[in-house]
């Protein structure tokens, strides 16, 4: 959990300066969601290419699964203002380095890219 926790800093580090119509912790909210679905999809997609085999309603189920996740995070973390506990304890924490926090962005966008190249590669290869 600890490092989850460091990849939800790492964005809210990244807006804190940014103006207050940013909101950092939505933001920070809606970039950790959007990678946990989309190493869904990369999971889903390595095992049903294309998506052949998959219910209908599992197709909706990952979206239904990232509005819950957002919902469960905001719950969690932005109503009961925990996320300044977060930012807090990761302020001056040794692990709070530029190398981490690139890294972060680097696991971010590969998991946003990830599932779109591997279903153009499946839509290419896999008929």
């Amino acid at each position: 959990m600890k490092y989850l926790r460091f990849y939800y800093f790492s964005f809210l580090y990244f807006y804190k300066d940014k103006p207050e119509s940013w909101n950092a912790e939505y933001r920070s909210m809606f970039i950790v969601s959007y990678t946990v679905i989309s190493l869904i999809s990369f999971v889903l997609l390595v095992f049903y290419p294309n998506f052949k085999g998959v219910y209908t309603y599992a197709r909706f189920s990952i979206v239904a699964i990232f509005i819950i996740l957002c919902a469960v995070i905001q719950r969690a973390l932005i109503s009961n203002d925990k996320y300044r506990l977060i930012f807090e304890e990761f302020k001056s924490h040794p692990i709070n380095t530029k190398s981490n926090r690139i890294a972060c962005w680097i696991i971010w966008s590969t998991s946003f890219i990830a599932p779109m190249v591997l279903a153009i590669l499946q839509k290419i290869y896999v008929k």
